[in-house]
C-alpha cells in the first residue's frame, strides 16, 4: 500500500510562497490601516488638484497647446475671440490667479480666528480681501482680453 495520500503530502514550494504572501499582505494591510494622513496635507493636495483641474491642466496635458502665438510685430499669450482655446501661458496664468484667490480666502479665514488680537486680524482680513479682489479683477481682465482683444 502506498503510504499517505494527497492529504499527507507536504506543501509544495509554491503553496508555501502563497501562504507567506498572505501573511505579508496582512502585515502591510495592518500597517496601512494604522497610517494617519494629516488633514492639512489632504487639504493642500485637494486644493492643488482642483486648481490644476479648473485652470485647464488636463487640456494642457492632452492637447499640448502652444505657449505663445507669434504675430507680426508682437507676441500674444491668449487666443483672441476663442473662448474654447487656450495657450499654455494663459492656462498657467489662470492657475496662478486661482492660487492667489485661494490664498486670499485662507488669509480671510485665518483672520477670523484672531478675535483677541484685532490688529493682526484686521491685517489678515485686509490682505485676504485684497488678494481675492485682485485675482477676480485679473481673471475678468483676461476673459475680456480673450473676448475683445483690440
Amino acid at each position: 500500500m502506498i503510504s499517505g495520500g494527497p492529504r499527507s503530502l507536504k506543501k509544495t514550494r509554491a503553496g508555501r510562497r502563497i501562504t507567506s504572501l498572505k501573511y505579508t499582505g496582512r502585515g502591510i494591510h495592518k500597517s496601512l490601516s494604522r497610517l494617519r494622513v494629516p488633514t492639512t496635507l489632504v487639504a493642500i493636495l485637494l486644493v492643488g488638484l482642483s486648481i490644476f483641474l479648473l485652470g485647464g491642466g488636463v487640456y494642457d496635458i492632452i492637447s499640448n497647446p502652444i505657449s505663445i502665438i507669434p504675430m507680426p510685430g508682437r507676441l500674444i499669450a491668449v487666443y483672441p475671440y476663442y473662448i474654447h482655446e487656450q495657450t499654455l501661458t494663459a492656462s498657467i496664468g489662470v492657475m496662478i490667479l486661482y492660487a492667489v484667490g485661494t490664498a486670499g480666502f485662507i488669509m480671510l479665514y485665518e483672520g477670523t480666528k484672531y478675535v483677541r488680537k484685532p490688529r493682526q486680524a484686521s491685517i489678515l482680513i485686509l490682505v485676504g480681501i485684497t488678494l481675492i479682489v485682485l485675482a477676480f479683477i485679473f481673471m475678468e481682465a483676461l476673459l475680456h482680453l480673450k473676448i475683445h482683444p483690440s
